[in-house]
């Protein structure tokens, strides 16, 4: 998987460095960050070659906290396509459709 929102390296044998890499916004979490530091956890388990896993945050800050500005733009961009795209609801068959 390629990320956007953090990065990787290996600056010691054994040991995986995840950064968080949001620094003008001082590295809020979000879904979409959330979603990549999962994934990059998740891999480092399944790394034989990795004991040691550090999470850290680009520049002063580590983490500000919960990113609630993009994840309220997010859920308003979702909610706009699934206006503009509805999915099909299942039709609940009736009584009639029923065998006796």
């Amino acid at each position: 998987m390629d990320y956007a929102l953090i990065l990787l390296d290996d600056p010691r044998p054994k040991v995986r460095r995840i950064t968080l890499n949001r620094p003008d916004q001082r590295n809020p979490l979000s879904n979409a960050l959330r979603t990549e530091l999962f994934d990059a956890l998740e891999a480092a388990d399944r790394d034989e070659g990795v004991a040691v896993i550090v999470i850290r945050g680009a520049g002063s800050s580590f983490c500000a906290g919960y990113d609630l500005k993009t994840n309220v733009a997010e859920g308003q961009r979702q909610r706009r396509q699934q206006r503009l795209h509805p999915k099909p609801r299942d039709q609940p068959s009736s009584h009639r459709d029923r065998p006796s």
